[in-house]
């Protein structure tokens, strides 16, 4: 398991308040074009301002952990990525 913030499913969009940090299973790379970063930070941009608030819906699919950029490790080599979801794990 691993740390991740998460939204409050009852009231889903809305403010910081919606938000915790709760525990989800760790990620794996499902294909070969997929990759796990070991994440060290993140940010919040407004995208992730608007999907909270449900005016930008993530892609069907994808992870229900927020978060539309990070930065952290791959293979020990230091990486940042712009994602449809999941930065905040």
């Amino acid at each position: 398991m691993m740390k991740a913030v998460l939204y409050d499913t009852e009231l889903k969009n809305g403010g910081p308040e919606t938000l915790h940090v709760g525990e989800v299973p760790m990620p794996v790379a499902k294909n070969d074009d997929e990759v796990v970063i070991k994440i060290e930070a993140t940010a919040v941009n407004r995208a992730d301002i608007l999907q909270r608030q449900g005016k930008y819906p993530p892609q069907p699919g994808v992870t229900h952990v927020m978060g539309l950029e990070c930065a952290g490790y791959l293979n020990d080599k230091r990486v940042m990525a712009l994602l449809p979801g999941g930065g905040y794990a």
